[in-house]
């Protein structure tokens, strides 16, 4: 009996294990090298992510494959997801210096160096905000924080109508840290105290904040306000929505879709289609055939469809 299909067999095996064991490689902890306080985790469906700003990130994970993470779409008019290039030698890993992976949120060209950690450091679990009991303010610091939200939110709105810049990045990074500092002293920002509008500013500047604790705490203020008889523009239900896209690739109440530029307008998956209309009556939203009917006159001359996964199968 021949040999040579054994050792083709065997030479395929290995290459399999070989192969299997470069793309799992960068599962488990990691230390930036020149910057001490940046953590990274991998795990088989997540990417987590600290640092010196003291942000927690969370992004799920569509897979690792040829020495790239792939992270899914998440909404707005992204492009499909984000690629992210790593290698991994030994217990050093080496990671393209993207927009996802700075604290100021801007790229940088080259690799970002970090060593292999061999437990999970405390820096990498979720902690939740500490906040400080809400406290009575004064009309003055009511009128203060509102005119500084509204100030931050037009300038921020007005960059994204143009092309937004490094400079813009860097500002938006701003916004996060100074609307979580300002709702650790105060407390939500709440229709109540602060009215709708410095609410609404407050909303926008917390969703597209990549700390995944104070969209949480964001989405909690928001509930609350729901609940006093607020329907806040609904604006409970897309933070929500947000959140379980970067938790689970999945929303509840139909909130997120993306476009592309060949006019296709892609509503995201749902987390249980048949109770769609059930949870967004509770929200006190319109129907989804509603919904999708204004979708179809806000964006006329798109084709639209609802997308089953974010997650893709390797081709």
């Amino acid at each position: 009996m021949s040999r040579i299909p054994i050792l083709i067999s065997l030479f395929l095996y290995l290459f399999i294990i070989v192969s299997s064991a470069a793309e799992t490689g960068v599962l488990g902890y990691w230390q930036n090298v020149a910057d001490g306080e940046h953590y990274l985790g991998f795990d088989e469906k997540s990417m987590m992510q600290s640092n010196a700003r003291g942000e927690y990130r969370v992004f799920p994970v569509e897979r690792y494959t040829d020495n790239v993470i792939r992270i899914p779409i998440l909404g707005g008019a992204m492009p499909r997801g984000r690629s992210i290039n790593y290698q991994v030698d030994g217990d050093e890993l080496k990671v393209a210096g993207g927009n996802l992976l700075q604290a100021n949120n801007v790229s940088k060209p080259g690799f970002i160096t970090f060593k292999r950690l061999l437990e999970k450091p405390s820096e990498l679990e979720k902690k939740p905000l500490v906040v400080i009991p809400k406290r009575k303010i004064t009309k003055q610091e009511v009128k203060e924080i509102s005119d500084e939200l509204v100030k931050r939110m037009n300038r921020d709105q007005e960059a994204r109508r143009t092309n937004y810049t490094a400079a813009d990045m860097l500002a938006q990074g701003d916004d996060h840290l100074w609307l979580r500092d300002k709702v650790l002293e105060v407390g939500w920002i709440d229709i109540d105290r602060f009215g709708s509008q410095a609410n609404f500013a407050a909303f926008l500047i917390a969703q597209h904040c990549l700390d995944i604790r104070l969209r949480e705490f964001a989405a909690e203020g928001l509930w609350r306000d729901f609940k006093a008889g607020h329907q806040a523009q609904g604006l409970y239900a897309i933070l929500y929505d947000r959140n379980l896209l970067f938790k689970k690739g999945v929303q509840k109440f139909g909130s997120h879709f993306y476009r592309t530029s060949d006019k296709k307008f892609y509503v995201l998956p749902f987390e249980n289609r048949s109770r769609l209309d059930e949870w967004r009556k509770k929200a006190r939203l319109t129907t989804w055939k509603q919904q999708l009917e204004e979708y179809s006159k806000q964006y006329a001359g798109y084709a639209l469809s609802e997308m089953k996964s974010v997650f893709v199968k390797k081709k």
